[in-house]
């Protein structure tokens, strides 16, 4: 399970694909933090560079909206409907407690309507919430009506998602299949609960889903993709994942990449810290410090695997920016 979900996640041996490629063959990206984005690509594709993922934003090849878990996401294009048509409703059920609780639905409804129609050009988080009455009333908004992030990112400037992209909007039973698939392709082979947590959608909801899929039964409530890629034991060179990677976060059962006492120590106050994975395995941890990556394993590396980590992070560093390596 560990190569499997590592060779479809770029992983194993870095892609030529494009940004909308890779983007859509990992399930997405988790961009809670401006930088993750650049730093999960860095990490996975041959010849990536910032600029790139910038300009597949501008070209409207991937999109980043407030997707699964209720988290931003950068996910293709062409998935952001299926994706937010299948999430939509978990997600205003879920914040319907948040803020605004009493207000009637039919208000909830109007509220985001006003901010729909507001929203047919970029507007700043201050503008919405000024226009609609204030934060409570945009946070309540934004969850109940799809809108995306617009270029360029670092100004967090929303529009209405009908505005920014073509198409229509798929009937919810096949948005939630589609959502599945896309799972099962990236993280597979996997179980409902798995994706279940990965979407933040009922388990019942992911298991009528995956009844409309043609999956391959591995045992134990694991299913895949039957022409997914199980490559075996094959080796896995060291890796430097970002903050909040979705590998760490899509599966109810994390053994495949770390145990909990590994996984406690890279959680820090809910920040899954930007994780060092050896031999396919969580081994450390590492951070940017100006010009510098710093590593920090957790216990003592091989001398072989740490001067293979040594040389990824000048691999990955000079893509960011870094010029030196230091172990802390």
């Amino acid at each position: 399970m560990n190569r499997a979900t590592l060779a479809r996640q770029l992983l194993l041996a870095r892609s030529r694909a494009s940004v909308a490629q890779a983007v859509e063959r990992i399930g997405g990206i988790q961009a809670q933090d401006l930088g993750a984005p650049y730093r999960a690509l860095a990490t996975r594709l041959e010849r990536f560079r910032p600029a790139d993922l910038d300009r597949a934003v501008e070209r409207r090849s991937v999109v980043k909206a407030t997707l699964m878990r209720g988290t931003l996401h950068i996910v293709a294009a062409r998935d952001y409907r299926p994706f937010a048509a299948a999430l939509l409703p978990s997600l205003q059920r879920q914040y319907a407690r948040a803020r605004l609780r009493d207000l009637p639905e039919l208000e909830i409804e109007a509220l985001a309507s006003r901010a729909t129609a507001y929203a047919r050009e970029p507007r700043t988080n201050a503008a919405m919430s000024e226009h609609l009455g204030g934060e409570d009333h945009w946070f309540r908004a934004r969850f109940h009506a799809p809108f995306v992030f617009v270029p360029p990112l670092h100004k967090r400037l929303s529009v209405a998602a009908d505005e920014w992209l073509d198409g229509e909007w798929p009937p919810h039973e096949e948005a939630v299949a589609h959502l599945a698939r896309r799972y099962l392709a990236a993280f597979g082979p996997a179980t409902a609960r798995d994706a279940a947590r990965w979407a933040r959608l009922p388990v019942g909801t992911i298991r009528a889903a995956l009844e409309r899929l043609r999956t391959v039964d591995l045992g134990d409530g694991l299913l895949d993709l039957s022409r997914a890629p199980r490559p075996g034991d094959a080796p896995a060179p060291p890796r430097l994942l970002p903050l909040f990677e979705s590998i760490l976060l899509g599966y109810e059962d994390r053994s495949r990449f770390l145990s909990e006492d590994v996984y406690a120590r890279i959680m820090l106050g809910g920040i899954v810290l930007q994780a060092v994975l050896v031999d396919g395995v969580v081994r450390g941890a590492w951070r940017l410090e100006r010009d510098t990556v710093v590593l920090e394993p957790f216990d003592r590396l091989p001398r072989t695997a740490r001067r293979e980590l040594e040389d990824e992070a000048r691999r990955t560093g000079a893509v960011l920016g870094a010029s030196r390596v230091r172990f802390a």
